[in-house]
C-alpha cells in the first residue's frame, strides 16, 4: 500500500481583490497633484519663456511715448523761435506792448468787459469727495440694516 500524496491546503489561490473606495480616493488625489504639478510647470516654463516678449513690448512702448514727447517739444520749440522771430519786428514789439496794456500818445484805453464770458468767482470750493473703503461701506450698510426706526 502506497502512501497518497499530501494535499497542502494551506496554500491558496490568491484572487483580486475589489478596490476598496479609499484606494480609488487615494489614486484621485495622486492624478490630481501630478495634473497641477504639471501645470505649474508649464506656466512658470511660459512665463520664463515670455519675459523676453514683455520686456521688448514695454520698451518699444516707452520709446513709442518718448519720440511722442520729443516731437512735441520740437513743435514748441520751432512755434517759440518763431514767436521770438515775430517779436524782434516792429509789428511784433507794437502787437505785444498792446497786449501789456500800454497805448500810443495821444490814444485812450478802453476797457470792454463781457458778463457772459466771465466765471463767477468760487467763494468756497466743494470738498474732494471722500473715497470710502470697502469695510467702511459695509459698515455703512450693517448701520442702515440695523438702525432702529422711531
Amino acid at each position: 500500500m502506497g502512501r497518497q500524496p499530501r494535499i497542502d491546503h494551506t496554500k491558496r489561490i490568491k484572487t483580486p481583490r475589489k478596490k476598496s473606495g479609499l484606494d480609488k480616493f487615494c489614486r484621485w488625489c495622486t492624478l490630481v497633484l501630478a495634473s497641477l504639478v504639471i501645470i505649474v510647470c508649464f506656466y512658470l516654463i511660459a512665463m520664463k519663456a515670455s519675459r523676453p516678449f514683455i520686456i521688448s513690448y514695454a520698451e518699444s512702448k516707452e520709446i513709442t511715448d518718448i519720440k511722442r514727447q520729443n516731437a512735441a517739444a520740437e513743435a514748441e520749440n520751432k512755434k517759440l523761435k518763431e514767436d521770438r522771430a515775430y517779436l524782434q519786428t516792429a509789428q511784433g514789439k507794437e502787437a505785444e506792448a498792446r497786449k501789456l496794456g500800454f497805448v500810443k500818445e495821444g490814444e485812450i484805453s478802453l476797457i470792454v468787459e463781457h458778463p457772459e464770458k466771465s466765471e463767477p468767482p468760487v467763494l468756497n470750493p466743494p470738498p474732494p469727495p471722500v473715497k470710502k473703503t470697502f469695510w467702511q461701506k459695509v459698515a455703512d450698510k450693517a448701520a442702515t440694516v440695523f438702525a432702529h426706526k422711531k
